[in-house]
């Protein structure tokens, strides 16, 4: 066997381990923020689209309902009877074995609040039925974009090195050029 092949052979190898390992991290890495997301909403303050109150302190509040369910409003009320302003959203994501959640509103305690008890109300999108909710400070959207760019660039840098590992070689015999071995004498200027 040439020592040319077996270089190309290891190099082939090499290259489809480098896709494999990527697509296996990427895999681990989106169970593991499954895992992360299920943790904090178990972790958030449960209640029903009927009321559920939150001790929150100065920070953005986020609310969720566990089922995916669409709602059409979200009241926040302070305990001297105002209202905090909530940003509606409606970003749907999967967590936990097989469910599915649903980012439906935002709110934030104002700096110098201290810990203030807050009343959150959901109306569900379907009437009144007993949708559950959880509220936290977790905001499922920017973790959702990193897992996905993270992984995306790690399993694009990793295809493009494998990609290098076998095309530039091939192109080198194609060409006629000789692969750089890292023994050419210095040649440094002015020497003779």
């Amino acid at each position: 066997m040439a020592i040319g092949t077996h270089g190309s052979r290891t190099r082939d190898v090499v290259a489809v381990l480098l896709v494999l390992v990527a697509a296996a991290a990427v895999l681990l890495w989106r169970g593991a923020a499954g895992t992360g997301v299920t943790a904090s909403l178990e972790a958030a303050a449960h209640g029903t689209a009927q009321g559920l109150t939150v001790s929150a302190h100065p920070d953005p509040w986020f609310v969720y309902t566990e089922n995916g369910d669409e709602v059409t409003s979200v009241t926040v009320t302070t305990p001297d009877g105002s209202t905090l302003p909530v940003t509606l959203l409606s970003h749907s994501f999967t967590y936990g074995p097989h469910r599915q959640g649903r980012l439906v509103g935002r709110f934030e305690v104002p700096a110098g609040a201290g810990l203030v008890d807050l009343r959150v109300d959901v109306s569900p999108a379907q009437g009144p039925a007993a949708v559950p909710v959880a509220v936290t400070t977790f905001d499922v959207v920017p973790f959702e974009r990193l897992v996905l760019w993270g992984g995306a660039a790690l399993l694009a840098v990793n295809v493009a090195g494998a990609l290098v590992l076998v095309v530039e070689p091939r192109l080198r015999e194609r060409t006629g050029r000789p692969a750089p071995s890292g023994h050419e004498p210095a040649h440094w200027p002015g020497a003779v």
